[in-house]
């Protein structure tokens, strides 16, 4: 068991690993996907207006932004809104990927009508 240095509590292994997958995903989503070729993956974009970090956030050559954010914590469809409507506030479009305790049927079927499409484990 991973525990935390100061707190000596469990530490969720999804925190340890999370970098390592925001990076994975950038490096395949550019080498299999055309679209994101040449792009700029920035992993953690800070989003000031509307004070959130963006998992990874690709640039486009014109200067769209696409936001990928990674959500494995439990989330309801209502925060999911929330935070899609920040991104929406600051000019950014936003992909979600759903995994571990945010990949639930209201959440799958929020995505789905909202994009007409949703990733999940």
């Amino acid at each position: 068991m991973v525990t935390g240095i100061s707190t000596g509590k469990p530490l969720d292994r999804t925190l340890l690993i999370a970098p390592y997958f925001k990076d994975l995903l950038a490096q395949e989503l550019r080498k299999e996907y055309g679209t994101y070729l040449n792009t700029t993956p920035i992993i953690e974009y800070p989003i000031h207006e509307v004070k959130r970090i963006a998992d990874v956030v690709f640039e486009f050559p014109n200067g769209w932004l696409e936001a990928h954010e990674v959500q494995f914590s439990s989330i309801t469809p209502a925060e999911l809104e929330e935070r899609t409507n920040d991104y929406k506030k600051a000019g950014i479009d936003v992909v979600w990927w759903l995994g571990k305790s945010a990949d639930t049927q209201p959440n799958r079927e929020w995505v789905r009508e909202v994009f007409g499409r949703s990733f999940h484990n």
